[in-house]
């Protein structure tokens, strides 16, 4: 299961419009490729004589990465608007620096 955590840090509301500003936590994702990534390199010939085996050892190993990697956090905003009585999303936050 991926570790992730939101907490909203402030809000302002105006008419049918609102910010909620938040601090995103999530595992670093970068460490995480590097590892798989070195893996990879390090199991090809296991990729070209038991394809099985390397699927299984990748999917453990990120696991692994998965539990052992440290989180990183970003800022967001969300910006929202009242439609039927209910606030909703007018976007999704730029997540690509994560």
């Amino acid at each position: 299961m991926l570790r992730r955590d939101v907490k909203t840090t402030g809000h302002t509301v105006t008419g049918e419009t609102a910010t909620v500003d938040a601090v995103l936590s999530l595992p670093d994702v970068n460490s995480i490729l590097e590892g798989l990534f070195t893996l990879y390199f390090e199991m090809t010939t296991d990729l070209e004589t038991d394809p099985e085996a390397f699927e299984q050892a990748v999917a453990e190993a990120f696991k692994e990465m998965l539990k052992e990697a440290e989180n990183t956090e970003m800022n967001v905003t969300f910006n929202m608007v009242m439609e039927d009585g209910k606030w909703k999303l007018t976007e999704m936050p730029d997540l690509d620096k994560f």
